[in-house]
Order: structure tokens, then sequence, then C-alpha cells
């Protein structure tokens, strides 16, 4: 068995070890439903004013409670959402047009939950609604041309995951330690020569590659002082911190890769070049699904902020197909240099 053929075995069983861990650490128990309902508001409230679902937790433990409907034009009408246990003790209460929101993780014993949603079509069943439940009835007033009467189509998520660990975490560090076994698989399937996924460059290359560093280094500083400045002014951006740090890392390596692959420095000697260029394609591909369905199942904005979890893949996707934009370029530049 060759070199390379013990690497390639060698990362794929890295990879089916990051995918089991993956479903090892996963919460065990998750309960989710949806909800589609029409919901008309009229000068007499809202109709349905009142509808539900249920949800049964097979097992007591630390969960979180979790509500969102977010619709791409806020709706004319609020909608309050109380989740009860069988005894009708409320453990989760919240209001809103348009929401994404978590509850604290709590205890909650085994048995089927409640969760009651009411459509508010005016003030006065706002007020009416706020001062029979809210403990502080001031606390979210609203004013009162935020209700439009109309027919608003709307989605309801709800779910009760199992919570007390740091699930997202450590799923986002495997998610980047396989991504980094994917580029090391293709990097040494794309190898040529039987050295094991080494790549090979001359000195021109290597200079070339010298400069894109710089070129990336620089990108990156100045981004990341420009970030520094505008956090110190107390500006809130609509993305969270997460995506700002990989649109830097993504901007350092646009600028590499660019300066690279026009200066035929970015593909080693040794490399299967049409292989790389099939793999990216794929890979972009896959991000960019994901992305798109994001967008169009409305994930694509957490809170109104764009986040590392909800654009990722699509940014991802982006880079990519830049690279491959390049590429293209290159290749066509290239073929009207030796006509």
């Amino acid at each position: 068995m060759s070199k390379k053929t013990k690497n390639i075995i060698a990362i794929v069983a890295a990879m089916l070890i990051v995918v089991s861990f993956i479903f090892i650490i996963l919460p065990g128990h998750g309960y989710s439903a949806k909800i589609h309902n029409v919901i008309e508001v009229s000068d007499n409230g809202a109709e349905p004013s009142v509808f539900r679902t249920y949800l049964t937790l097979k097992e007591e433990g630390k969960y979180q409670i979790s509500a969102k409907w977010w619709q791409e034009e806020t709706p004319g009408f609020i909608t309050a959402l109380s989740v009860s246990d069988e005894n009708g003790n409320e453990v989760f209460e919240v209001t809103g047009g348009s929401l994404t929101a978590d509850s604290t993780i709590m205890e909650l014993e085994k048995g089927k939950y409640e969760f009651k949603f009411t459509a508010l079509g005016s003030l006065e069943a706002y007020n009416e609604y706020a001062e029979a439940n809210f403990d502080d009835p001031d606390r979210g007033s609203v004013p009162a041309d935020f209700f439009v009467p109309g027919v608003y189509e709307m989605d309801y998520e709800v779910s009760i995951e199992e919570a007390g660990g740091n699930y997202y975490i450590i799923g986002l560090g495997c998610g980047i330690v396989f991504g980094i076994l994917i580029i090391a698989l293709i990097i040494t399937a794309a190898g040529k020569d039987d050295d094991g996924g080494k790549r090979k460059y001359d000195e021109r290359q290597i200079a070339a590659q010298g400069t894109a560093f710089k070129y990336a280094f620089y990108t990156m500083l100045i981004y990341f002082m420009v970030l520094m400045i505008v956090f110190g002014t107390g500006v809130s951006l609509p993305v969270d911190n997460a995506m700002l740090v990989f649109l830097g890392l993504i901007a350092g390596a646009v600028v590499f890769g660019t300066h690279s692959i026009l200066n035929d420095a970015y593909f080693a000697l040794n490399e299967n070049r049409r292989f790389i260029i099939i793999s990216f394609s794929f890979i972009a591909g896959i991000n960019l699904i994901i992305g798109v369905a994001r967008i169009i199942g409305g994930m694509f904005l957490e809170d109104g902020k764009l986040t590392f979890r909800s654009g990722g893949n699509l940014f991802c996707a982006v880079f990519m197909l830049l690279f491959l934009a390049v590429m293209v370029i290159k290749g066509i530049r290239d073929k009207k240099e030796e006509d």
C-alpha cells in the first residue's frame, strides 16, 4: 500500500471519528413543532384569536424552550405565547410581532406541555393581555399604529431542547476540524506523486506566495484595526462577532488566493489541478445550497443580525466561487497569451 493511500485512509478515518463524536455529544432529547396559520386582523380584533400545540417530554431534566416567528414583513398584530405544564403552571411566556426567543435553562418534569398562542389584533386587546399576564403591564408599551388590519400568513416554530452543555461550541469546533480534514484529503488525493500529499513549488512560486502572504496579512491587519475602531465608537453592527472575525479571515484568504492564482503560485507542481477545481466546485455548491435554503426558510437573520451560524455557509460559498472565477479568468488570460 502506497504512502498516499495510507494517508487518505487515515484522514477518512479521522473524519468518521469526528462525525461519530458529534452524534455522541448531541443532545439526547429534542422536541419541536411548526404551525402555519392565517391570521385576519380587523377592527374586531384577530381571528383566530387563540390556537395551540403540544409537546410531550419523555424524561425530566434541564431544558431550554425556544420560539420563533420571524416574517419578512412585521405583521400588523402581536402574538403572545404562553407555555404551561400539565398542572397549568406557566414555565415560559413571550410576546412580539416577529421574534426569536429562548428561555433560560430550566428543570422540567416529564409530561405534556401546552403552547398557547394568542393573537392580539388591537391595542385594547394587547393592554388587556398585558394587565392580566405581565407583572409590569407597562413593560412592553406598543403604539396604536402598530396594529394594521389585513390578512397575514404566519409560520410559528417552537421547541424544547435538552440543555446543560456547550453543544454549539463543541459542534462548531468539530465542524472546523472536519473542514481542515476535508482540505487535507483534497490536497493528499490531488497529489500526482507518492509523496504523502507534500506539495512541491519552485523558487518563483515560493517567492510569489511570500508576497501573497504579505498582502493578505496587511489586508487582515487593516480590517481588524477598522473593526477595533468601530467597536470603540460603540456602533452596533447587524453582524455578530463570530461572523465579523470570519469575514476578516475570508478577506485575507481572498487576497492570498487571488494573488497566488494570477501569478501561477497557487497550484503545486505535483498537483492535479482539475481534481482541486472539481472539489472546490462541489464544496461551493453544497455551501451555496445550504445558504440559499436558510434565506428561503427565513433563517438568514437571527434577531435581525447576520450570524456565523446563519450566514457562514453562504459566505463560504461566495468565497470559493470567487476563487473559481479567478481561476477561470487566469485560464482565459493564459490561453490568449499562448495564441
